[in-house]
């Protein structure tokens, strides 16, 4: 069914989300739709979902995880920007548990906000959350450099992607 930015269909006042509509059809997703349209029926002021901030998991062996922009969608948009590939063999904890995969940073160039984080292996579905706020806030990779990640963790290597875009690599 389609729908405009508001999640409502071509007859006024009619709405629709979730699985209806053709979007993530992610539970989390229709959440936010369901709470946007309640919201604007309420009269309070909303904006519309920026569908690329919300995180897109997988729960398969290895987990896949992913917020933001692909580099299939920034080189077709004419986006100028760096990657960073953080490999989970550089982490500690990932080490400790066999653990395989990588996290990929995608920012725009010249210390350019992060435009996508992509996550492959061990807890990707569980440490989307960080890379979802990084995203979302525009945190420029130098911002998240400065974050402090305990160690040995996961989520340490979305540290450690970001310390090596911004020009501080300490593993790799």
């Amino acid at each position: 069914m389609s729908v405009d930015e508001w999640c409502e269909t071509s007859v006024s006042g009619v709405h629709a989300i979730g699985d209806v509509i053709p979007r993530l059809g992610l539970a989390h997703s229709s959440f936010q739709e369901g709470f946007l349209v309640a919201e604007r029926l309420a009269g309070r002021p909303v904006v519309p979902i920026d569908y690329a901030g919300i995180p897109r998991v997988y729960y398969c062996h290895p987990e896949v995880a992913s917020v933001g922009h692909t580099e299939q969608q920034l080189t077709e948009r004419g986006v100028a920007f760096v990657k960073q590939v953080h490999p989970f063999s550089h982490n500690a904890r990932a080490m400790m548990t066999k653990g395989t995969g990588h996290v990929k940073i995608l920012a725009g160039t010249d210390g350019g906000p992060v435009l996508g984080i992509h996550i492959v292996g061990p807890r990707a579905t569980d440490i989307i959350g960080e890379a979802q706020l990084i995203y979302n806030w525009e945190a420029l990779p130098t911002e998240v450099a400065q974050f402090i990640h305990p160690h040995p963790t996961i989520v340490e290597a979305i540290g450690e992607a970001h310390l090596a875009v911004a020009g501080k690599a300490l593993h790799g």
